[in-house]
């Protein structure tokens, strides 16, 4: 747009464009500095967080799917997966995890399951990761398989 003067006033779409590419960049590594990358050793905040997610979605997936389904965490191999996870997720070594589950799913050889019921009820149970006196719980309750993580006290000894 030009005035009487001649002078320009406004953006031409070439400079648009260029603004939107350092934006889009700019968006790109935030997001990759929030968000692990797969296969990142997680921090104790993200493997409570993520173990938490998975959790519910696999009750979730009982539920919707109207089967049974089991998450798995593997103590010795610092790592949890589902049956349909393509990529396991490990956390950091430094981190002490203790793990409480049913009778039925003991923790056997390290692993630790919790299952899911079409009615949306668990196995129950409750994960403690704990790393320099910061401790974070993830809860899954028996009855409504309600999963929850909570900073602090833990029912496990």
């Amino acid at each position: 747009m030009r005035s009487a003067k001649g002078d320009q006033r406004g953006f031409t779409l070439l400079e648009l464009l260029f603004v939107l590419g350092i934006v889009a960049v700019v968006l790109v590594l935030a997001s990759a500095r929030i968000r692990p990358s797969v296969g990142a050793e997680l921090s104790i905040v993200e493997a409570s967080e993520s173990l938490a997610l998975n959790l519910a979605r696999a009750r979730n997936a009982s539920v919707r799917q109207g089967v049974i389904t089991s998450y798995s965490l593997d103590i010795e191999d610092r790592s949890f997966y589902g049956l349909n996870d393509s990529v396991s997720h490990r956390y950091r070594p430094e981190i002490d995890v203790r793990a409480r589950v049913a009778r039925d799913d003991q923790v056997i050889r390290g692993v630790a399951t919790f299952r899911f019921w079409p009615d949306g009820s668990s196995t129950g149970g409750e994960v403690v990761f704990e790393n320099d006196g910061v401790r974070y719980v993830v809860r899954v309750d028996w009855l409504t398989g309600a999963v929850a993580v909570a900073r602090g006290e833990s029912e496990v000894s």
